[in-house]
């Protein structure tokens, strides 16, 4: 043991070592130790030389002479090479204490082991195990190709600071064991990333999922919620305490979903005591008309008024004309004038005095006026009996314009779309009480089931608050997201390139995307004609995107005036005195999308460019 303690000691001090005056420092007091290691044993081996026996033992202990291996075996000499090591131990030991920390020899890394030198912390403390044990990231437009909640496409895209989703685990067990290490520490390297979203979630037996886009979230362990609460400061005051408040109030202290007035629910009960008296006989009259029009059995629904008339039967025209088979369209007259006229273009409808008596002629002279909202509660009712009848329904507004018919698409089976029960165009408003959907109710397909059953229920008997704020659109938005989150709902918006409206009309952005549909390089399934003020803006429109087929000479005229003004004409020739084949194209606004140009007209906005560049 001696002799190789000190051919050790004669190889370190030869060579040069990273670490300097420290190391030779230790050095030193190694070869001191083994000094005092020597002296103590020479005295040892003086005190036993009288004992010859003794003496052998000891230096076989020490290794010193060559002896037999019995004789290292031997109890007594292994005994003394105990008490010698314990000795030598000891005495190396206080040495090393009164010299202070051995320093470390400085060594080049590889990069893993420089990541496990790092520090490391826990990201979140023990009091938050409850719900953050670890984190990860992903990208938010790969998350919901996977996780589709049906929300509008521009939350897919993602802007700057907002592409990623960021996912909480309450329990080690839910992360991936190839991240749990980063998932849980903190070393410096940031949050773990995951390129597949799949993959961050493998092990997620239940995952919830939150959107906001608010300054501040707070999170917090408690029973689980599919509601945000959400605390404002009113009218911005940062000087003024957080308060609670309703999904619909703004910053100027505005509410979109303030419970409407008592009048406003005493006149809705009355429509409604009305409604359910004769329910019974109404389901009786339609049940004959709806099975023999409805086609894979879906119907399409409209309601109009003569007021709105000839959009009515501009759609007829321009369908026709395109070659789109519309037998399975229902029209919902609110007056016999109208009823007349869709029959007299071959359409099969339907006129319910009982509960459509008290609605006006007269067209909405703007959008949410008290004539605007008598519609709403139509819409509503009809869509409500039909589904409530078993059958899925394509609903839409009167000045919709097919490039190509939307059920083709609504039941591929191949399609992703069927696999959600109601499906509705993008409004393109992103405002308070539109959200989380932003959808517009003028054109949306429902698939009969109990949860679309459910919901339509629900939109009747809140008819109330559509009298009172003038519209369904924002009840019909918020009811989806309750009964997303309630009966499991499964909704989607639809796409603004296939399925495009009069957001996608009025944005300067949008200009070289509708280029490509007047130019015909692009053919969308549907244009919604909708973000107008009155209907004399929607046929001007209409005309410039030559979207437009109904005749001049049957704008706003009933049946009885068309067929008055020609000699010996019957119903069945409204189409052909009515229609015309091509589309009727003219000039209105110079600062509107057009498929001519129309450069020389006026603008219609105040700073009104050329569209037509």
């Amino acid at each position: 043991m001696f002799q190789r303690t000190t051919g050790n000691r004669s190889s370190a001090t030869t060579q040069q070592s990273p670490g300097g005056n420290k190391r030779v420092t230790i050095l030193n007091l190694c070869f001191w130790t083994t000094i005092y290691y020597a002296g103590f044993l020479t005295g040892m081996h003086s005190f036993l030389a009288t004992n010859d026996k003794c003496s052998r033992k000891l230096s076989a202990a020490l290794g010193v002479i060559e002896e037999p291996v019995l004789a290292v075996n031997d109890p007594e000499t292994r005994e003394l090479q105990r008490i010698v090591e314990s000795v030598v131990q000891k005495s190396l030991a206080h040495a090393l204490e009164k010299q202070g920390p051995t320093p470390k020899v400085e060594e080049k890394k590889t990069e893993t082991q420089s990541n496990q030198s790092k520090p490391s912390y826990s990201r979140f403390p023990k009091e938050m195990a409850r719900f953050a044990t670890g984190a990860a990231r992903t990208t938010k437009q790969e998350f919901l190709k996977i996780f589709d909640y049906g929300y509008p496409e521009d939350q897919n895209k993602g802007e700057k600071g907002a592409k990623e989703v960021l996912l909480l685990y309450a329990k080690k067990d839910y992360i991936p064991e190839d991240v749990v290490t980063g998932a849980v520490e903190e070393k410096g390297d940031g949050i773990p990333f995951f390129k597949d979203p799949a993959a961050a979630t493998a092990k997620c037996q239940e995952m919830h999922v939150v959107t906001t886009d608010s300054p501040c979230l707070a999170i917090m362990n408690g029973f689980g919620s599919f509601h945000i609460q959400r605390w404002i400061r009113p009218h911005g005051d940062v000087s003024s305490s957080l308060m609670s408040a309703g999904r619909g109030v703004n910053e100027h202290g505005g509410d979109a979903f303030r419970p409407p007035e008592i009048q406003f629910t005493r006149s809705h009960w009355e429509l409604l005591q009305r409604y359910f008296k004769n329910l019974d006989q109404t389901i009786k009259e339609l049940k004959p008309i709806v099975q023999s029009i409805s086609i894979n059995k879906t119907v399409i629904i409209m309601v109009c008024n003569f007021g709105q008339s000839e959009l009515l039967m501009n759609f007829v025209c321009s369908s026709r004309a395109r070659g789109f088979d519309i037998s399975n369209i229902l029209l919902f007259a609110t007056d016999k004038e109208t009823l007349e006229l869709a029959k007299s273009l071959g359409m099969t409808g339907y006129y319910d005095e009982r509960n459509f008596g008290h609605i006006t002629k007269k067209a909405a002279a703007e959008y949410m006026d008290e004539k605007f909202a008598d519609m709403m509660y139509a819409k509503i009712v009809v869509v409500q009996v039909i589904n409530f009848m078993g059958y899925d329904l394509l609903f839409q507004d009167v000045d919709v314009h097919w490039y190509r018919n939307p059920l083709l698409e609504f039941h591929n089976t191949s399609s992703p779309l069927f696999n959600f029960d109601i499906l509705l165009q993008d409004d393109g408003s992103r405002s308070l009480r539109y959200a989380p959907f932003c959808a517009n109710s003028g054109f949306y397909y429902v698939r009969y089931n109990d949860r679309t059953r459910y919901l339509f229920i629900s939109l009747l008997l809140q008819g109330d608050l559509v009298a009172a704020k003038g519209s369904h659109q924002q009840f019909l938005i918020s009811l989806l997201a309750d009964h997303s989150s309630w009966t499991g709902l499964r909704v989607k918006v639809l796409g603004h390139d296939d399925y495009p409206g009069g957001w996608d009309f009025h944005r300067w952005g949008r200009r070289n995307y509708l280029r490509s549909i007047s130019d015909g390089k692009f053919l969308p399934q549907i244009f919604h004609m909708s973000w107008t003020q009155n209907k004399a803006n929607k046929i001007l429109f209409m005309k410039q995107m030559g979207m437009w087929h109904l005749k001049d000479t049957c704008k706003s005229q009933s049946l009885h005036a068309i067929l008055s003004s020609q000699v010996n004409a019957t119903a069945s020739d409204t189409y052909n005195l009515c229609c015309s084949s091509e589309p009727l194209i003219s000039c209105h606004y110079k600062d509107k999308p057009a498929v001519v140009n129309c450069s020389s007209s006026p603008p219609i906005d105040r700073d009104g460019s050329v569209w037509w560049k």
